[in-house]
C-alpha cells in the first residue's frame, strides 16, 4: 500500500484523501467489503461523521455559507 501511495499524486477532486482511506478500507476488507470509492467515504462522513464541538461545526460550514449568501446578493441586486 505505501507504493500505491507514494506514486500518486494529491489532486483536489480525484485523488483526494478520501480515495486515499478509500484505498485503505479496501485492503483492510473492512467490514467484510472488499470495493469502497471516496464516494462511499464521503457519505459516510456526511451521514454518521461528528463534530468535535460548536466551533468546528461552525469552521466547516460558515465560509460556506458566507460564500452562498455574497453570491446570492450579488445575485439578486446586481
Amino acid at each position: 500500500m505505501l507504493i500505491i501511495l507514494i506514486y500518486s499524486q494529491h489532486y483536489l477532486c480525484w485523488d483526494n484523501c478520501h480515495s486515499h482511506v478509500a484505498l485503505a478500507l479496501s485492503l483492510m476488507n473492512y467490514n467484510d467489503k472488499e470495493k469502497y470509492t471516496m464516494f462511499d467515504v464521503c457519505f459516510k462522513m456526511l451521514l454518521f461523521g461528528k463534530y468535535v464541538n460548536f466551533a468546528g461545526f461552525l469552521k466547516t460550514w460558515l465560509p460556506f455559507v458566507i460564500t452562498c449568501c455574497l453570491i446570492s446578493f450579488f445575485i439578486l441586486y446586481f
